[in-house]
């Protein structure tokens, strides 16, 4: 059983990461490339937040593809796939969230666009509590969806 949690928490953290990096790579060089000042680019940065709700569940849903291709675990894998997807959410989507963070914040001191080591908390929190304030809830209640999606497809092709 706890090789099962670790497990999925692993492959939670995991597609997180790997979502929140890309995503947020993509707010911090647009929002740089195609804006002006701090405020239109926190703006895009929210914006761009929004696509987790379709990047989380997608790569999810790659890396249950990928161990569901072996031999070895499809049995298993089908057996336990709602309670994989249910225990790997939630590490999921809060490591996706902190990984978006990262790149948003350093992509505009490295691009030199207004943002200096001095004011990096103010515009920290320029983008992190509007994130807070509005989308955070709706973009992780509707990956649970996409996650429980991704469960019922497993289910359905490894039987």
């Amino acid at each position: 059983m706890r090789r099962w949690i670790w497990f999925s928490v692993r492959l939670g953290i995991s597609a997180g990461i790997t979502s929140g990096v890309i995503i947020g790579v993509v707010a911090g060089i647009g929002g740089s490339v195609f804006t002006s000042t701090l405020s239109d680019l926190a703006t895009f940065a929210i914006s761009a937040f929004w696509l987790l709700l379709l990047a989380l569940p997608l790569i999810y849903g790659r890396n249950v593809a990928v161990i569901a291709g072996t031999d070895s675990a499809k049995g298993q894998l089908g057996a336990q796939i709602t309670t994989i997807t249910l225990i790997a959410w939630l590490p999921a989507y809060l490591s996706a969230v902190v990984a978006f963070m990262i790149p948003v914040v350093m992509v505009p001191v490295v691009l030199n666009k207004g943002v200096t080591f001095d004011n990096a908390a103010h515009w920290y929190d320029q983008v992190y509590t509007p994130i807070l304030n509005g989308p955070v809830l709706w973009v992780g209640a509707a990956t649970i969806i996409g996650f429980a999606a991704v469960a019922y497809v497993t289910r359905r092709s490894v039987q």
